[in-house]
């Protein structure tokens, strides 16, 4: 019973030594740099535009991006008629017109 009592002891300090505190430190280092970085600046433009956007000092409430969604009346427009085949190839590839005489 003492040997498993000493075993489970081990596996513990290792769980605690090698997984839990590892990970905790590194959760802490980014909380520690998101309190102390939350200022807009020069490498904003590599984030994404969410992370921008709660940034302190950024433009993004003056200046908002439109969305790229058509007109609601663009939508309902027929088409127009899909261009021949002899239009989609090169000219080189196309056939002279021939003439009549």
């Amino acid at each position: 019973m003492a040997l498993q009592r000493t075993y489970v002891k081990h596996w513990a300090a290792r769980i605690l030594g090698f997984i839990v505190l590892p990970l905790s430190v590194y959760l802490l280092s980014f909380k520690l740099h998101f309190l102390i970085l939350r200022n807009s600046g020069t490498g904003d433009s590599q984030m994404s535009s969410l992370f921008q956007a709660n940034l302190n000092g950024n433009d993004f409430a003056q200046n908002p991006l439109g969305a790229s969604l058509p007109d609601h009346q663009e939508a309902s427009c027929p088409r127009a008629d899909p261009p021949s085949f002899a239009a989609l190839l090169p000219r080189a590839l196309q056939r002279p017109p021939t003439t009549r005489k």
